[in-house]
């Protein structure tokens, strides 16, 4: 069976073509820039250390071989099996994890619960509260001031330092206050009211659902803050390196190699810190470090675009 073509179908122009043409070239260009580098990141990840010493590494992963003294392709997986042997790299991503979703589920409850209220015309603190948030995202007190608040309160050195650091984002309350102001009409809430709900109840089981894109792409941003924050751990847990998050462990794998050989390991883990090299457990450090945040966002995925427009426009 033939598909009949349009004749009324109308042409593109030679501005067009010109257009459709340029746009190509540049994707092609961005998808080169951002796509290398992680093809680079993760061949370097399984190249042995020969070959990463001698640059040898640039798209496919390269191994050594001894005996006829010539580099091939091929796999070499000791930095893994010496990363997931290592019981700093363990505990790193243990309380990444932990950081992460004690943080995210924190972080998603207070905005949702300070949103709410915000968005209702008859709440009579709305403006008020409002003027506030503006200062206080406007206006911030730095480094030293938090610093000396969270030793008074005696969180230096646990976990709450970390967790409780940026938990809540103002600009995502105000985006959170949009989606429920401009995405679920008012309506709704005075039938629920008209059966007996009350206002949790309307939060819970209305607000919540029908605004999922956006708190789905909120909890990816405060995912992706709490997992990458390295900082707030190296100021506030600098002696407690069994609370380090995965990071931080990195960070000191790319700046001081000497420190973590020297370190408390095992004979086999020396072994195969030696095999492997820095350079390539560096690698399989940031693949490890990378791979939870990638796997997160291909499950808000398909809410990401939707999240992100309805909160766009603030009213």
């Amino acid at each position: 069976m033939f598909v009949k073509r349009n004749k009324n179908r109308i042409k593109d122009t030679a501005g067009d073509k010109a257009l459709h043409i340029f746009s190509t070239v540049v994707l092609i260009l961005v998808i080169i820039v951002v796509g290398y580098p992680i093809l680079y990141v993760l061949s370097s990840s399984v190249s042995d250390s020969a070959a990463l010493s001698s640059g040898r590494v640039t798209v496919f992963p390269m191994v050594f071989d001894a005996e006829s003294a010539t580099y091939s392709l091929g796999l070499d997986f000791s930095g893994y099996k010496f990363v997931f042997s290592y019981d700093a790299v363990i505990k790193g991503f243990l309380n990444s994890l932990l950081y992460t979703v004690l943080g995210t589920s924190i972080s998603i409850t207070m905005i949702i619960l300070m949103a709410y209220p915000l968005s209702k015309m008859d709440f009579q603190g709305r403006k008020p509260i409002s003027k506030m948030l503006v200062f206080a995202m406007l206006i911030n007190p730095g480094m030293v001031p938090i610093y000396l608040l969270k030793t008074s309160l005696g969180l230096n050195g646990t976990i709450w330092a970390v967790v409780l650091s940026g938990a809540l984002n103002i600009t995502h309350v105000f985006i959170m206050r949009t989606s429920f102001k401009n995405s679920i009409p008012g309506e709704l809430f005075d039938a629920a009211k008209l059966d007996g709900a009350n206002d949790f109840q309307c939060l819970v089981r209305i607000a919540v659902p029908l605004a999922k894109a956006t708190v789905s792409v909120l909890m990816l941003y405060a995912a992706v803050h709490y997992w990458n924050n390295y900082f707030n751990a190296m100021l506030y847990l600098a002696d407690r390196q069994d609370l380090w998050p995965l990071p931080l462990v990195l960070r000191n794998f790319l700046i001081s190699s000497k420190e973590i050989s020297s370190g408390g390991m095992s004979a086999a883990q020396q072994e195969a810190f030696a095999k492997s090299g820095i350079y390539q457990i560096q690698f399989c450090l940031i693949v490890v470090a990378t791979v939870p945040v990638l796997a997160l966002y291909s499950f808000v995925q398909r809410f990401f675009e939707k999240g992100v427009m309805i909160g766009s426009v603030k009213g």
